[in-house]
């Protein structure tokens, strides 16, 4: 069953740790330390407050990982986490780094479904044409939500960029929960808190990043999510689209209107327009829940009653 307090502990602890480690980073950069770069210290901070998160809702970290949430886990978050780290080097080469990025972004995909009966050799499972079509195609959408909110951050940077992949986060991570995977939507809370503590920290703090590097993070994890909740939960596809393009909707800073608003209403803006899609989407599960799951939930509660149970 959900625990709302263990929740409230993980993402309170992650959001934590995420914005002490982003201003502690950002003092030892002040004191001469010039080898870490601003992006450097928000990539760590991020590690830093999803592992404290995760260990309070403890989540599998299992080696060799079997699942693709052990995957997620083991995987996925270290290699995104690793490569953005490269990708705060000035020396490396941006052309490497994006060659590396759209590799990573179909190497995911191929991750989370191995071993799948999608990819098996049972009668169920995809044929050669079809498994190509559905590898490549989330692959392709992957490569383009990232490089969109990429090329945003460097003609429009601020704190509702992070904010809107964190509110996506969130938005996956509550319905997947409501459509019954609760340990696949477990894993977004995390993410969702370190996101937020970054970018907030970045932003009122220290200063001085576009948020490439946690984008990156927070794009790669958003998308495996996703693909868990929709192939081994109950996200539908419109679901899992819906969620991963939302941050998109930032785009809206380039509108004429907007170069003419102060900064920080094209900021609001841009948030509130990423959530409202969200909070839809949201409230609509959560009636769907509310009339197909709920009254079962009340039945076996009441069939066995805990008494009952404990005897």
């Amino acid at each position: 069953m959900p625990n709302p307090v263990l929740y409230l502990q993980a993402v309170s602890t992650a959001a934590a740790v995420s914005m002490l480690l982003i201003v502690t980073l950002a003092w030892v950069r002040r004191r001469g330390f010039r080898y870490l770069s601003q992006p450097m210290a928000e990539v760590l901070a991020l590690l830093g407050g999803m592992l404290a998160g995760s260990l309070i809702l403890r989540l599998p970290f299992v080696w060799p990982p079997t699942t693709a949430l052990q995957r997620l886990m083991m995987l996925v978050v270290p290699l995104a986490t690793a490569l953005e780290l490269a990708a705060a080097w000035p020396k490396v080469p941006r052309r490497l780094v994006w060659t590396l990025r759209c590799l990573l972004s179909i190497a995911v995909v191929r991750c989370e479904l191995h071993g799948s009966v999608y990819l098996g050799g049972s009668s169920a499972a995809w044929s050669w044409w079809l498994a190509a079509v559905v590898l490549s195609g989330c692959s392709l959408v992957g490569i383009a939500v990232w490089l969109s909110l990429v090329w945003l951050t460097r003609r429009s940077p601020g704190v509702s960029l992070p904010l809107s992949v964190a509110q996506a986060q969130l938005c996956a991570g509550l319905t997947i929960m409501l459509t019954g995977y609760l340990r696949g939507g477990e894993a977004a809370l995390p993410l969702f808190a370190s996101l937020a503590g970054v970018a907030v920290a970045g932003v009122f703090l220290t200063p001085g990043s576009n948020g490439e590097a946690v984008i990156g993070i927070g794009v790669v994890n958003l998308g495996a999510l996703l693909l868990i909740g929709h192939f081994f939960g109950g996200l539908s596809a419109a679901q899992s689209v819906v969620i991963f393009c939302a941050p998109l909707l930032c785009g809206v800073s380039e509108f004429a209107w907007a170069k003419r608003r102060p900064r920080w209403i094209v900021e609001v803006v841009r948030t509130l327009l990423v959530a409202a899609p969200l909070l839809m989407l949201l409230v609509l599960e959560k009636q769907r829940f509310d009339r197909e799951m709920k009254p079962l939930l009340t039945h076996v509660e009441t069939s066995h009653p805990p008494h009952a149970l404990d005897r």
